[in-house]
């Protein structure tokens, strides 16, 4: 009987890892990167104007593959294979203080928080971490059947992103997937979807090697509004093809947003006038019922 048993669960293990395999592949197949003109030729999709509100200087060692805000604390996931870490960044001192490395093996990715939790995603290795929020000690481990991009919650799902048009929603005590939308425009499926934020019943997503940040029913999957922060990331820019937008977290006191990259050496805070959305309502009247309502 255990025999039976043990054979049973590498079977269902084994369908499981190849249909997530399976269905990551076609996503990615079936996907193509957006850009700028075509976004912009494409009207009923809202384009959002923002305003520079300032900036905050970042310590030197940050490639940031994820990032969000809690109680004036920035948490920044930072990459690469032998200098991944976790890093707690206090706002009011602006200083670091806390890091967590990861082992050398690893290409840390995005993170989110949730029941307590922080959640970080690896690249390749298929492995999340699981951090108590408030000692940063890992208190568990768990695998993905796929890349780990972004990632984000709705505060009761996990929700990432792996580099195709798919956002994937996961059961965070089973650790499987619950199910997924894809994101898409008419002409095609939004590809690159990578860095992660849920804002207001919406999720606001870095589109990866682009100043684009979209605007995502995540019900559906259906693109709502965008924004370009390209004049930004010129600023960033030192000639490292590297240091591509990637940071997107919601600055609650302030009503805005924090938007940052890869080896940046700034987060921007900026104001979008569609978080107050009677500005989206005036100008695009044909979307505002649903940008509201969802």
């Amino acid at each position: 009987m255990l025999k039976k048993f043990i054979y049973s669960l590498v079977f269902v293990s084994f369908v499981y890892f190849a249909y997530a395999y399976a269905f990551n592949l076609v996503q990615r197949s079936n996907s193509l990167p957006v850009n700028l003109n075509s976004l912009s030729q494409y009207k009923p999709l809202a384009k959002i104007k923002y305003q520079l509100m300032g900036k905050l200087t970042l310590p030197s060692n940050a490639f940031m593959e994820g990032l969000f805000l809690h109680n004036s604390n920035l948490y920044i996931s930072s990459g690469l294979y032998a200098q991944s870490h976790l890093m707690k960044y206090s706002l009011t001192k602006h200083q670091v203080i806390a890091s967590v490395d990861l082992p050398k093996r690893y290409f840390a990715e995005g993170i989110t928080l949730l029941n307590h939790k922080i959640y970080q995603l690896t690249y390749l290795s298929n492995e999340v971490f699981v951090y108590n929020a408030k000692t940063l000690k890992v208190i568990d481990t768990f695998k993905l059947p796929f890349q780990g991009w972004g990632l984000t919650s709705n505060g009761k799902d996990l929700i990432l992103s792996n580099g195709s048009s798919a956002l994937v929603f996961i059961n965070p005590q089973t650790h499987h997937i619950d199910h997924f939308v894809t994101v898409a425009l008419p002409w095609a499926n939004v590809g690159n979807i990578n860095e992660l934020e849920y804002i207001r019943g919406r999720i606001y997503a870095n589109i990866y090697n682009t100043g684009i940040i979209m605007i995502i029913n995540p019900n559906n999957g259906k693109p709502l509004a965008w924004f370009d922060i390209t004049r930004l990331w010129r600023q960033e820019n030192q000639g490292n093809l590297n240091c591509v937008p990637n940071g997107i977290t919601y600055y609650p006191a302030h009503d805005d947003l924090l938007v940052g990259g890869k080896c940046w050496q700034h987060l921007y805070e900026i104001k979008l006038s569609e978080l107050s959305w009677p500005v989206i309502s005036k100008l695009y009247p044909q979307y505002s019922k649903e940008i509201m309502s969802g």
